[in-house]
């Protein structure tokens, strides 16, 4: 056998291999998404992607100790690799924009923000407090935190419901914000509870999201 085929059939195992071994981690990442309840659809596309990857390796691999399994050109195997490596690359850098917009937020102006504030607790848009910054102190770093609500919304744009919630007991309304900061230890979530007048009321105990990596 050509010393130039045993290479390309090495190489090409070596990448079936590699990929195999992605595949395997994008199943851990997509379990670990589940349990922390963020979307995994477009990381499933990713991983049938790879999968798509590894078929077309096998068969680049057959090709080159000439066993035609599938009557396509090589010429056209080489370019739908390339063509869904380009889609490959593109789902993927989505996925992670995604992703990181989940876990650190969104970008959205202060109207914007606030708008959805107002959508969510039905106060009016008008309130003197809506575009206050309170102020809270952390008992983990020992820092003076400060937010606004435009802030927490932000933060928890794909996922509102887990940032800002609104409580009526009683007949006395009460909204708890979820702002989020960096501590010394990682990403840390306090529920700040804002009374009526969306002046703060009381801290509750904060939990940590993610390690000092993010």
């Amino acid at each position: 056998m050509d010393e130039i085929v045993i290479i390309g059939i090495v190489l090409t195992v070596l990448g079936v291999l590699i990929l195999a071994t992605s595949i395997s981690l994008m199943v851990l990442i997509i379990k670990l998404l589940r349990k922390r309840q963020y979307g995994i659809k477009r990381w499933i596309i990713v991983t049938t992607l790879l999968f798509f990857f590894v078929v077309g390796y096998i068969i680049n691999a057959l090709e080159i100790m000439e066993i035609e399994i599938i009557p396509i050109p090589p010429i056209l195997m080489v370019s739908l690799v390339y063509f869904f490596g380009a889609i490959f690359t593109l789902v993927t850098i989505w996925s992670i924009r995604t992703l990181i917009s989940d876990i650190l937020g969104k970008e959205m102006s202060d109207k914007n923000a606030i708008e959805e504030f107002v959508k969510i607790s039905g106060i009016d848009p008008e309130h003197k407090n809506l575009r206050v910054r309170n102020t809270f102190h952390c008992k983990h770093c020992e820092q003076d935190i400060s937010f606004t609500i435009a802030d927490v919304v932000r933060y928890h744009a794909s996922t509102l419901e887990r940032g800002i919630k609104v409580e009526e007991v009683f007949g006395t309304t009460s909204y708890v914000l979820r702002p989020v900061h960096k501590c010394k230890d990682g990403r840390r979530e306090v529920n700040v509870i804002h009374d009526e007048n969306l002046e703060v009321r009381s801290i509750e105990d904060s939990r940590l999201l993610f390690g000092d990596a993010i």
